[in-house]
């Protein structure tokens, strides 16, 4: 059988949408909070924190296959408000979220900004011990951080499904862990928070 991949064209479900927002949020440097599965999820895009108020939200992303349910738009919040403080001090990195959220998304097809001929170099190692992952997934993470490798050697060298590396692969581009070295990948613009330029003309004329 055939494991051959392709590139994902964006399903409309719970992950996808989900992995995207958090994604937009990251890269936009926003502040605000999801809804997700009915509990709000605090996130200070520009510290690249998120903080579970609940504490059970990111545990349940992690172990469940279920369908999640993202409710509502990204509500704003300002980023010296006191929730988002107490995000960045007692939160976690959002790069976790976004891993886990990637892994869910995967569904044996590539994600967008991630190429089958990508030879793909891990910057840094995951802390799988608070990811979701699979048996492999520290062999393909070992190899990869030592040789980088596309996802058709990867996966001859370790005798593993492609399917499985580019998973690996998929989250770990997505979380900003691993990218291709082979192409030059374009960075996101960061957006200056729309409340920014107001607030900085306000403290001038107030140390004036």
């Amino acid at each position: 059988m055939s494991n051959a991949l392709t590139t994902a064209a964006t399903a409309a479900d719970g992950w996808t949408i989900c992995s995207n927002r958090l994604k937009d949020i990251r890269d936009l440097g926003q502040c605000g909070y999801l809804n997700l599965n009915g509990r709000r999820l605090l996130i200070h895009g520009g510290e690249q924190r998120f903080l579970d108020e609940t504490g059970s939200l990111v545990k349940q992303l992690q172990s469940t296959t279920d369908w999640i349910d993202l409710t509502g738009e990204f509500q704003r919040l300002m980023p010296d408000s006191k929730e988002m403080q107490h995000t960045v001090r007692n939160g976690r990195p959002l790069d976790e979220l976004m891993w886990a959220c990637a892994w869910k998304q995967f569904d044996g097809e590539l994600l967008d900004g991630c190429r089958r001929d990508d030879v793909v170099s891990f910057n840094r190692w995951p802390n799988l011990s608070r990811l979701p992952h699979q048996g492999s997934t520290h062999r393909i993470v070992a190899l990869l951080t030592q040789r980088p490798s596309s996802i058709v050697l990867a996966s001859r060298l370790l005798r593993v499904p492609e399917a499985d590396i580019a998973q690996v692969y998929c989250a770990a581009q997505r979380a900003g862990y691993a990218a291709p070295i082979n192409r030059t990948v374009e960075e996101p613009v960061t957006k200056t928070h729309r409340h920014q330029s107001l607030i900085s003309r306000l403290m001038a004329r107030l140390q004036r």
